[in-house]
């Protein structure tokens, strides 16, 4: 008989609960309160618990019936897919080896039947194995040491930060850093996403909820995709840029646990708890899987930079490189004790290093073929870590709240400081200089030089309720000032519909599209509200009051709103093309111009922009513009202004018909192809029929002109 664990898989629910491979050492009974309690708050990552049976037994005592209660108590609070259960059968050596298996197996079965009668709302599946008497925690020449063995050992780890009180993820797993270490992108409970400047310190926008809870992100090396792995198994695919959903695609039968971009950003690659490995082609949708057969459930995966090699961590603390190109394993040995909490390759691909959930970190010198172990297991697990963008230092977060940077060549510990709270994903910005960390709620700085925090910013969002108003009605937003109008939704024609004018090719084909209600600012923004926010007037007419801003590209108008967001319990953004249209037409009538004056204005000088009423000096107050139906001004006139959408010169053809936001094609988010956003409205450099209300014009993001503005969008 060989000590082959045995793996009957006990369908008992839905799948959520994965399972632990490798037990540790066994705490005493009595500490089972303490141990668990620091599982839950995030002082230790993994605890084993032993329940103890009489002799030729499978039989629960009552002491442990009451200990499993409580224990069941704790868990059923905790969210889906948080919490990793594993049960192991043990006996000790009377009797013969093949009974004993059966024995084990019995008791395996006890508890695990016993667990889940307590918890039957719970959607959880438990794999028991049972070992016999082939791993004996101590001799059994001794009576004490056969009743140390007669047990099932419960292994508990944590696959995720569960927060203090482990109702609900910690927002620190799914956060990610882009690679110039400029932008975060962190999850919620709730399941929403946001991109937060971090030079600025705000949040550019939050998704939607999100029916299933990220688990996993990721952002593209060119800064234009985001992609989070989600507790159903799904993989979804982002507009960095807007928070627009591209896609969402499926693969996995479980939680995906790890997620991240090849170095072109033509590929995804994705870990999960169904044991299995996904590469995403995302130039075609195709889906490769590889053969991960066998394997114990992924905990963590990276690619290196030459695009080559993927390296798969498990909770076993296997570690399997595959080759990209033929998709096959390359080798595969067991590197650690524990499970594989994170992984990265230095930046000249020569090293891999692997932390795990005991404390281990092992780095694999890929050229030498080499690994050298800088940390052993101990009672703190690694919680992240990361290469500095020469290779030369490896930053490390630990479950005690504890901060280390190693020196690569040597494996010496080069700094040791505490952090506020435990770290979860690090990265360093593009020099080198400082390191991002991420918490549950927190984004931390720090000078990768002096090691001193620089910036904490609290990374906790409105849970906001939809507020939608009556038609017409005015809010004004408190900071700033600016004054935003109700606009009700509705369905109407986009586009060159007249036949009474020639249409440009971008403004084809007619079609119908449909807008939620949302509140827009009822003038384009002016100087003073600018500055309410941002250090200096960029206007080449620079005249103050409530004169438009000009001058400011699109970037500019997503940092002025990036900070309104972190003032405000609300969300603002730049329109749509569709939105703005829709509200230039009076809320999608049959028109061109908002009102008659405007309207007036263009018949009489089509060409002449000096001399349009509505602009002719050029600048004018805002106030000074004639409102449309919707008591809205500056639509068809004044200054063009930004919106969200990328130009597209083939007009309407890949736009959507439901709150359409056209965020780019693959050239853009692939090629890295320079992209230009649309603007809407006409300005002072164009006259009469420009500025009607089909009228689209294009920019670089980064132009900043002085016949250009905006004005913005408050989300319900």
């Amino acid at each position: 008989m060989t000590s082959t664990p045995r793996w009957p898989r006990l369908s008992l629910l839905a799948a959520s609960l994965m399972l632990v491979a490798g037990a540790q050492a066994a705490p005493l009974a009595g500490q089972w309160q303490a141990d668990t309690d620091a599982l839950i708050s995030g002082q230790r990552q993994q605890i084993t618990l032993n329940v103890h049976f009489d002799t030729d037994s499978a039989t629960l005592s009552q002491a442990d019936q009451q200990a499993l209660t409580q224990l069941a108590a704790k868990l059923a609070p905790m969210l889906d897919g948080q919490m990793a259960l594993a049960i192991s059968g043990h006996t000790d050596s009377a009797g013969a080896e093949e009974y004993n298996l059966g024995l084990s197996q019995r008791r395996a079965q006890s508890v695990a039947q016993f667990l889940t009668s307590l918890m039957p709302e719970q959607h959880i599946r438990i794999e028991s194995r049972y070992f016999g008497e082939t791993q004996p925690l101590q001799s059994n020449d001794s009576a004490r040491g056969m009743a140390a063995n007669r047990r099932v050992e419960i292994t508990l780890a944590a696959l995720y930060a569960l927060g203090a009180q482990g109702g609900q993820p910690a927002v620190g797993p799914a956060t990610s850093f882009s690679p110039d270490g400029g932008l975060a992108l962190a999850s919620d409970p709730s399941g929403r996403l946001a991109l937060w400047q971090l030079a600025e310190g705000c949040p550019q926008y939050t998704t939607e909820v999100n029916d299933s809870p990220v688990m996993a992100s990721a952002i593209s090396p060119n800064g234009r995709l985001a992609a989070s792995g989600h507790l159903d198994g799904t993989v979804r695919l982002w507009d960095l840029a807007t928070g627009d959903l591209i896609n969402t695609r499926y693969g996995h039968d479980d939680t995906v646990v790890d997620i991240t971009f090849s170095q072109d950003g033509k590929w995804l690659f994705s870990a999960s708890h169904d044991h299995s490995a996904a590469l995403w082609d995302l130039t075609d949708a195709r889906q490769h899987k590889l053969d991960t057969e066998g394997a114990l459930p992924l905990s963590a995966l990276t690619a290196n930079h030459n695009g080559r090699r993927l390296a798969l961590g498990d909770i076993g603390g296997n570690l399997s490189l595959w080759n990209l190109a033929t998709r096959t394993k390359v080798s595969e040995q067991k590197l650690l004790h524990g499970r594989i909490n994170d992984m990265a390759y230095s930046s000249n691909d020569r090293f891999l290093a692997v932390a795990g959930g005991n404390g281990e970190l092992v780095l694999l010198d890929t050229e030498a073929g080499e690994s050298h172990t800088l940390s052993h297991p101990s009672a703190h697990g690694i919680t992240a870590l990361a290469f500095s963008p020469d290779g030369q230092r490896l930053a490390t977060a630990w479950s005690n709240q504890q901060l280390v940077v190693w020196d690569t060549a040597s494996g010496r510990r080069l700094q040791q400081r505490p952090t506020e709270g435990t770290i979860h994903r690090l990265s360093f910005n593009a020099n080198g200089h400082l390191l991002n960390g991420a918490g549950e709620a927190t984004l931390s700085q720090w000078d990768s030089d002096r090691f001193e925090l620089v910036r904490q910013q609290d990374l906790a969002r409105p849970d906001h309720q939809p507020q939608p108003g009556q038609a017409g009605e005015i809010w004004r937003e408190p900071t700033t000032g600016v004054p935003f109008v109700w606009v009700e939704g509705g369905c109407y024609i986009q586009g060159c519909d007249s036949g009474s004018q020639s249409c440009a090719k971008d403004e084809t084909p007619a079609h119908e599209v449909c807008v939620d209600g949302f509140w827009m600012a009822q003038t384009e923004l002016t100087q003073d509200q600018w500055q309410t926010l941002m250090p200096s007037n960029p206007s080449r007419y620079a005249l103050g009051g409530d004169h438009p801003v000009e001058q400011v590209s699109w970037f500019d108008a997503q940092r002025f709103t990036c900070k309104l967001n972190a003032t405000s319990e609300y969300e603002f953004r730049l329109p749509t093309e569709a939105e703005f249209e829709y509200a230039c037409r009076n809320g999608g009538q049959n028109t061109n111009f908002g009102n008659d004056e405007v309207a007036a204005a263009a018949d009489e000088l089509p060409s002449n922009p000096a001399k349009v009423k509505t602009g002719e000096a050029i600048h004018m107050p805002v106030s000074a513009l004639p409102n449309n139906a919707l008591g809205l001004s500056g639509l068809n006139s004044h200054v063009w202004e930004w919106t969200l959408d990328v130009y597209d010169k083939a007009g309407y053809q890949a736009h959507r018909r439901h709150n359409p936001l056209f965020i780019g094609d693959n050239e853009y988010h692939f090629l890295s192809a320079d992209t230009h956003r649309v603007e809407r409205g006409g300005g002072w450099d164009t006259g009469g029929r420009f500025q009607s209300c089909q009228r689209r014009q294009y920019d670089l993001p980064e132009t900043r002109a002085f016949f250009t503005g905006f004005r913005l969008v408050r989300r319900p």
